[in-house]
């Protein structure tokens, strides 16, 4: 692998946090427990609180289909905030249950009684399951009962409640209707947003494609209530089209004279990074480069921080905009591409230095300090932007370059490592200061299987991440 740390050659005004604030109380960022959607949390940070140094790279995996054909899983697995459930789709159909250390499925369902009949089979999901785990409840019996929001590629939104024993009900159904010949697919991964008070969810967010009769395919995102109806969509009906919608959306919260302003940021096909307020008004957009890569379904999702908007190109690039949607700066990747999103966090104190002799004034950063903001490219080069040093340095390379395609979007740890799967079937846990990984990894998790799954780091540091040879795996269990 080659490691590099790229610095931007334009300072930011302001420091950029790893956590973002939010309105209403709920909770985004990295102090977030568990691992609630793809990419962690609203601001699709992908860092969690898990540490990866002591993994000792042991597998297990589960099905997720019952039965054959399975279906691929290129889904991302969403923990809950006590550790004991991971939640999975998969293009066979299925959301499942499981516990933490896998075993049989706790439940599966493949249906949803909320759709109208004929339309209730839940159909292939790319989408990532997005929860809402409730605790601290006045009523003990209400603790541990999640929420879980997941499209498919039918044209649907499902929301289902899991009450902890025996399977979920199907509380929402959400089904867009563009006329015969048309279809719809949910591609998008949902944003959650949540009541304090009554500690429920109250929106959930996410992009469509929709390939129409005339052979034109546009986008959109939808905001949805709990029990599945529309709240708004943007474009609303009439307004100029834009491509089709397949990141996730990423949610900023700025406070300002009247208040807490929220915002949602999604990239489409048009190639351009699109800014609409919590009303679903255009706010502004920028063009950033192609945002889709052949290899994966969904397109590349941006990341949100208190300063800045950031997000990888197909084309090799990252860029950052200002919260008005001007360029802030660009680093380039050279001849690498990216089929992943990005990832944002701190370099935590007590990070070893590598030696002097390899990288000259490589100093660690104090968690809560600078950001450094994290891509890896197709062929797998880390690129670290950090944007507090204005001198690029050179970081040593891994011993053992990475054999196959990076396609998974790179999660990160609370210790610095980047997680990542590869289309050999490999699975790469990489320190972001050092280049190294922790003894007995890369782990390979079923040779020549397509990793196309973003890893989910719980906070005791078991990795779980999907393979589209229809398993479910489990990396660091005791």
């Amino acid at each position: 692998m080659n490691v590099a740390r790229v610095l931007s050659v334009v300072i930011l005004s302001a420091t950029i946090c790893a956590c973002s604030s939010s309105d209403g109380g709920d909770s985004s960022g990295s102090a977030n427990p568990g691992w609630e959607k793809f990419r962690h949390d609203s601001s699709n940070t992908g860092r969690g609180n898990g540490s990866v140094a002591a993994n000792n790279g042991r597998k297990l995996s589960v099905q997720i289909d019952a039965s054959a054909p399975l279906g691929a899983i290129s889904s991302s697995p969403a923990v809950s905030g006590d550790g004991s459930a991971v939640y999975i789709a998969s293009e066979g159909g299925t959301v499942a249950r499981l516990a933490r250390t896998l075993g049989t499925p706790v439940w599966r369902v493949n249906s949803c009684g909320a759709c109208p009949p004929g339309k209730q089979a839940l159909g292939p999901m790319v989408s990532s399951p997005a929860i809402y785990t409730l605790t601290n409840q006045p009523h003990e019996d209400l603790n541990g009962q999640t929420t879980i929001y997941v499209g498919s590629t039918n044209g649907s939104v499902y929301g289902f409640q899991d009450s902890g024993s025996g399977p979920p009900s199907c509380i929402a159904c959400f089904q867009p209707d563009f006329g015969t010949g048309a279809r719809v697919q949910f591609i998008s991964s949902a944003s959650l947003t949540v009541d304090p008070v009554r500690a429920t969810v109250f929106g959930v967010f996410l992009g469509a494609r929709i390939d129409l009769p005339d052979n034109r395919t546009i986008g959109k995102l939808y905001a949805l209530n709990s029990n599945g109806t529309e709240n708004w969509e943007y474009p609303r009906v009439g307004a100029p089209e834009i491509g089709a919608v397949t990141s996730s959306p990423a949610r900023a919260v700025l406070t300002t004279g009247g208040g807490n302003e929220t915002t949602w940021y999604f990239t489409a096909a048009d190639n351009y990074m699109y800014a609409v307020d919590g009303n679903g008004t255009l706010k502004w957009k920028a063009r950033i480069g192609d945002v889709t890569d052949s290899s994966v379904p969904f397109g590349l999702s941006p990341v949100t921080s208190a300063a800045a908007i950031f997000a990888s190109s197909a084309g090799g690039n990252i860029v950052a905009l200002n919260q008005d949607g001007s360029p802030l700066w660009l680093v380039s990747a050279g001849a690498g591409r990216f089929a992943g999103s990005l990832a944002i966090g701190g370099i935590p104190l007590g990070t070893p230095t590598p030696s002097p002799a390899a990288t000259p004034a490589v100093t660690p950063t104090p968690a809560g300090g600078q950001a450094f903001v994290y891509g890896v490219t197709k062929s797998g080069s880390l690129l670290v932007v950090d944007v507090a040093v204005p001198t690029p340095t050179v970081l040593p390379s891994l011993p053992t370059p990475v054999s196959g395609q990076v396609l998974s979007s790179p999660s990160l740890s609370s210790d610095s490592y980047l997680v990542f799967g590869t289309d050999d079937g490999t699975l790469h846990a990489v320190s972001a200061v050092t280049g190294l990984e922790p003894a007995g990894w890369p782990v390979v998790l079923n040779p020549g299987t397509t990793i196309r799954s973003s890893p989910t780091i719980a906070d005791d540091g078991i990795i779980y991440v999907g393979a589209d040879d229809g398993m479910l795996y489990a990396v660091g269990l005791p």
